[in-house]
């Protein structure tokens, strides 16, 4: 993007983490980001449910795996929680093939779990090796966008691979901020589910500002050319 973009951030703007973390009593709330495992195995996601014991977990499944195993699969991790006294609220978030899609659809979901904790929420992401790897690269994009969340309060807590030896932390992805002021507004008003641009101008106008139906059709273009 070029130097007239502007940066929502600004460079020297803290994480939700770093400006809420010196509150006395500020309850720490956790969601974890986690891919479905191949064949709907849990090895990989009960050892990060255990390690990092989040109250909201987020399920992320592809297109072409089936509904009735991710349900069976969340049902079965909420009653593994139960079993190390965790009380764990699943949801289950089916991502397209369009990467772009999969980031709306995901952010979509924490945004949800922000509104259930009604409180700062802090968001782990889990890497499964094994796992698709557009799908890991599609929570990994998420992560860089948790980062630009701040005015949101919601906060990116570790980013951590899992394998068959151990977990690795990973370096957090770099925080997303070369989105301007109305691709972002647009950003936030599809994850709210209105997909078309007849739509998504109607309420950017009511709830934002005047803005013409051309304004709207360049940004969707932008971020359908962007890709992530």
């Amino acid at each position: 993007m070029g130097s007239q973009e502007f940066n929502p951030q600004g460079s020297q703007e803290p994480e939700v983490g770093e400006r809420v973390s010196q509150l006395v009593g500020v309850p720490r709330v956790y969601a974890l980001v986690v891919p479905i495992e191949p064949g709907g195995a849990m090895g990989l996601l009960k050892r990060a449910v255990a390690d990092l014991r989040p109250s909201y977990l987020i399920i992320v499944r592809p297109q072409g795996v089936g509904a009735s195993i991710a349900d069976k699969v969340s049902d079965a991790v909420v009653d593994f929680a139960k079993s190390i006294d965790l009380v764990l609220n699943a949801q289950v978030v089916e991502v397209p093939g369009r990467l772009v899609d999969g980031v709306v659809a995901v952010r979509r979901a924490i945004m949800h779990a922000k509104v259930l904790a009604n409180t700062t929420l802090y968001v782990h992401f889990a890497i499964f090796d094994g796992s698709p790897t557009w799908l890991n690269t599609v929570l990994l994009y998420t992560a860089s966008v948790v980062r630009s969340l701040t005015w949101e309060f919601i906060g990116l807590g570790k980013v951590r691979y899992y394998g068959v030896d151990g977990f690795e932390d990973l370096v957090k992805p770099a925080r997303y901020v070369d989105l301007n002021p109305t691709e972002y507004l647009v950003l936030k008003i599809i994850a709210r589910g209105h997909t078309t641009a007849k739509e998504i101008h109607e309420v950017y106008v009511k709830e934002v500002e005047p803005v013409s139906r051309q304004l709207i059709n360049a940004t969707l273009a932008r971020l359908n050319q962007r890709r992530w």
